[in-house]
């Protein structure tokens, strides 16, 4: 069965995510200072990524360019 759109970016936002924690080697805690977010709330809307706002996507984009 093919992956719903949804299921897709969802997806494509964890490997975003993974990307950039291996090319700048940060940890979850690092990561979430790094884009102005507590622990708390990064880990929270990492294991719900619909949760993440535009804001922290394109954030997350500009660190996977550099």
């Amino acid at each position: 069965m093919a992956k719903s759109y949804t299921q897709t970016r969802a997806e494509e936002l964890r490997i975003l995510i993974s990307t950039v924690k291996i090319k700048h080697k940060l940890t979850d805690q690092q990561l979430a200072k790094k884009i102005g977010m507590k622990y708390g709330t990064f880990m929270e809307w990492k294991s719900n990524v619909g949760k993440f706002n535009a804001e922290k996507i394109w954030l997350l984009e500009v660190m996977a360019d550099k």
